[in-house]
């Protein structure tokens, strides 16, 4: 069942494609009806689940009846599911450049000016949920911040910081984490050996990001509280004297 959901969560199928593509990867070929056996799913979704699954690049027909199916070695599936995220942020940021060239920005610029001013922005808040969204919302981060960054993790999580901020962050950053050295460490990273139970990071004095969640869940069910508030940034500085 474990690797069921890694196959979901990992390749993007939903849980009646995953249970069948790991069916049919331990018999090689089957029916449509065997499949719904061995899966579990319900004979009346198993050809629904099965197209989509062949538009998908997952599995294929074999030719002549009854009709069976063939799985797709796991090997190809990883490199097609490579290729079309390659396309797809292409043409996401192709779409961005579009927006930006045709000079909505400063128009939107300005509506979040004249809105912000009905709120406090010294102190704002937000909940992120998913790993990939959570370092999405870190590179954003790093890369905007201008003067220092000071993060709290472990050893996994360090090796993962060092990733983004040598991607993305111009300034100085501090990693307190129970790690003597790092592969590849960034320039800018200057390492504090602390075996910590904390997992989380400041920026310039007024962003604070905490992990709300356990270290071992699921990449989709990881979870991130944002603040900005100087006087929370602060507050913990004096805190973790």
């Amino acid at each position: 069942m474990k690797l069921i959901e890694q196959v979901k969560s990992r390749m993007g199928l939903n849980i009646y494609e995953a249970r069948i593509y790991t069916a049919l990867l331990s018999r090689g070929i089957c029916s449509a009806g065997e499949l719904a056996d061995m899966s579990s799913v319900p004979r009346s979704r198993c050809y629904d689940v099965l197209e989509s699954l062949e538009k998908k690049g997952f599995v294929f027909q074999k030719l002549g009846r009854p009709i069976k199916y063939i799985a797709i070695p796991p090997t190809e599936v990883v490199d097609t599911l490579k290729k079309q995220a390659k396309q797809e942020e292409a043409l996401r940021l192709s779409l961005i450049d579009e927006f930006k060239a045709a000079g909505l920005l400063p128009e939107l610029q300005q509506v979040y000016e004249k809105g912000s001013t009905h709120f406090n922005q010294s102190d704002v808040s937000t909940l992120i949920t998913g790993k990939n969204d959570i370092n999405l919302f870190l590179k954003d981060l790093f890369s905007n911040a201008k003067k220092s960054i000071v993060i709290h993790t472990d050893a996994e999580g360090a090796k993962r910081k060092n990733k983004l901020l040598r991607k993305s962050a111009k300034v100085g950053a501090k990693i307190h984490a129970p790690v003597d050295s790092l592969k590849n460490k960034a320039r800018n990273v200057t390492l504090a050996n602390h075996d910590t139970p904390l997992r989380m990071i400041q920026v310039d004095d007024e962003h604070l990001l905490f992990f709300t969640t356990p270290r071992d869940v699921e990449s989709e069910q990881e979870a991130a509280v944002w603040v900005k508030s100087p006087f929370a940034v602060e507050t913990l500085r004096q805190f973790l004297k």
